[in-house]
Order: C-alpha cells, then structure tokens, then sequence
C-alpha cells in the first residue's frame, strides 16, 4: 500500500467501522473501559465471530503490531497529527499476529487481521480511537469518544457484565466499503536459512523484521491465508505413523490431519475467496491426478501424475484451478487448464522452466 495518514483535521469524517461493507456487529462499553468508558467492544449478535476480518478504520501507517498482555495481539494506525496531537486507532485482542508489519502503509478497508480472544478473553474485537500528545506513545487513557461515518457513537452498555448490549440501538452497520481488503503488495525478496543444529529454519525479508518459523525439515510453502494480500511461510509436516500431514500456517489457524505427506503438495485459493489454502495430488488408475482442494469438491481423474502438473487462475475469476502440460510432435507443449480451452504447441518442454501467472 502507497497510503499516507488520513487529515487528521477531518478524521471524524473519515473513520468507518473496522469490519467489511454491510457486516452487522452490536458494540457496548463498561465502566473504566478506557478514558470516559470511550472503547468500544464488538460481537456479532448470536453469530460466531473468531476468525472475522478486521479492517482499517482509514488511512494510515502500521506504528505498533505486538503482544500487549491482557490486550493479547495488537494493531495501532497512525491517522497523522493536528494541533499537537497524533491521532491513532487501536485494535486489541486479534487471534493472532497481524500479518501488517511495522511501517506498512495502509488504505482504508485494507486487512489487520482476524477478531480472536487472546489475551484470555472470550472472542471480540476491542477497538479505541485515540488521541495523544505529539513526541510520546499513545496509552489507554488517551481513547477518544468514538466517531464513525462522521457520527459520534451512542454509548451502549453490557448487561450484567455480559457481552450483550443493551438495546438495539447498539448495532453498526459497516459503511467501510472503498477497499476490498485483498490488495496484493508488491512483490519483494527474501532469503530462508535453515540451521541445522537447532533444526529451525529464519525466513529473512526485506524491510521486515527476520522470523523464525518452522523446522528445516519440513516441507515450506508459501500461501496469502488470511486473504490480506500478503504472502506468509506455512510448514507441511508429516505423521511418520500415519502419513497425514499438519499444515502450520503463520498468522492462522493450523490445519491438522489434511492429505498425505508422501503425496505431491500444492497451495491454490480454491474458492475464490482471496484465500489460498492447501492440497495435494494422488494418482488413480492409468496414472490419473485426483486433486485434493481444502473446502473445495475433489477433481478427480483430470491430468496426468507422469505431466508436469500446475495450477493457476485460467478464468480469471479468482479461483485456482489444476492443469498439465503434455508433450506433442517436436517437443512443443500442450497446456491442459482445467474449465478453460487447452493451449495447444505453446514453448517447448524440453525448456528450463515452464510458468505460469497473471502476467
């Protein structure tokens, strides 16, 4: 993202619920619930809601993204400064670290991360606006009153303690709907070491901090898992009594017990959904490729396991789907793309390398 920090003149103009366009969430307070009992805590009413989008208010810069004790993982924006003053929202309590890093430069609607309950709490995002002096970090006595789509907020407050706000006048619905939440960032360069004595492996990107993530001997692979528009690690490990394999993915929830660890691995956004998730290939009778799709439908029999096997956008729809490439009279290769028409005595097989992308 190329975004610069909202007028922080006009903010009240510009802040909008940090949830997708049109989504529905109930919010209420309680007393000592940041300066003036100004944070806000949101559900959704009788829904599941861990694992939600949570989304930028408005424009700004990723300034803090860390664990903050009882708050659990945390994201704060700054919005820019006025008068003295830097304004900033802040985001607690996310099921995990949020993928933005430190400096990230983001738009309205853009992705933070996913609502959870760390920091010991039942699932909920907790959410303040603030405003600080400028030349120190903000704190939790400096929330503001909240505004939203240019309103000030009509303070609710829970019931008995409980999650349920007082009345219907507590329920928001998101006008935050100028950006998807799946831009794509540019794509950059990165190193992965991996250590054999500790069997660790520190996966180096440029402009963001090292991590260290998975083991060496695991299978790395690589998928855009919270649909944030920005790839992150994801280690394939192997039951050695079952074969299964247990996907962990960094900044979601582990995957555990899909496909076979043997079998040929592969990363695809099945569902058009902005986000990719994983699958494998097993062969069927006569060499065929059954593809194995994370909460997709199974396609079997299409392609060959003996071809070299990829997978891609053919419609451009933002579904990922198999294909194969097969060899015809002079070594010219045949392009067999699932739902779409074959490209036929494309390049060569006998090549370095086949690709294929969204060129």
């Amino acid at each position: 993202m190329n975004a610069s920090p909202a007028s922080a003149s006009n903010l009240s103009e510009q802040y909008q619920l940090p949830f997708p366009c049109g989504e529905e969430w109930n919010a209420a307070t309680y007393p000592g619930h940041g300066a003036g009992d100004n944070a806000l805590d949101f559900n959704l009413y009788g829904v599941e809601d861990s694992g939600k989008d949570i989304l930028a208010s408005a424009d700004g810069t990723v300034i803090r993204n860390e664990w903050l004790g009882a708050f659990g993982w945390i994201v704060e924006l700054d919005h820019g400064s006025s008068g003295g003053h830097r304004f900033t929202t802040f985001y607690a309590h996310l099921a995990s670290q949020s993928e933005r890093a430190v400096g990230t430069q983001l738009e309205q609607g853009d992705r933070l991360g996913a609502v959870g309950g760390s920091g010991g709490w039942t699932s909920h995002l907790h959410y303040e606006q603030r405003m600080t002096p400028v030349g120190r970090a903000s704190t939790y006595s400096d929330t503001q009153a909240i505004q939203l789509d240019g309103k000030p907020v009509d303070y609710h407050y829970f019931v008995n303690g409980d999650h349920l706000p007082t009345d219907r006048g507590a329920f928001h619905v998101s006008n935050n709907c100028e950006s998807s939440g799946a831009s794509r960032s540019a794509d950059s360069v990165g190193v992965v070491v991996a250590d054999p004595e500790t069997n660790r492996t520190t996966i180096y990107r440029l402009g963001q901090e090292p991590l260290e993530f998975c083991w060496s001997t695991a299978i790395l692979v690589w998928g855009d898992w919270n649909n944030s528009g920005v790839e992150q690690p994801g280690c394939v490990v192997g039951n050695p009594t079952t074969n299964r394999a247990t996907w962990y993915l960094y900044g979601a929830e582990t995957i555990h017990d899909y496909c076979w660890s043997t079998t040929t691995l592969i990363v695809g956004d099945w569902l058009g959904d902005g986000v990719d998730r994983p699958g494998c290939i097993t062969t069927s009778t006569g060499n065929r490729a059954n593809w194995h799709l994370h909460s997709a439908p199974t396609i079997h029999n299409y392609c060959w396991t003996t071809t070299t096997l990829i997978v891609g956008d053919w419609l451009g729809d933002g579904v990922d789907r198999p294909g194969c490439i097969t060899t015809s009279t002079g070594n010219r290769a045949n392009w067999h793309l699932h739902s779409a028409p074959t490209i036929h005595n494309y390049g060569w097989t006998t090549a370095e390398e086949l690709i294929a992308g969204r060129w």
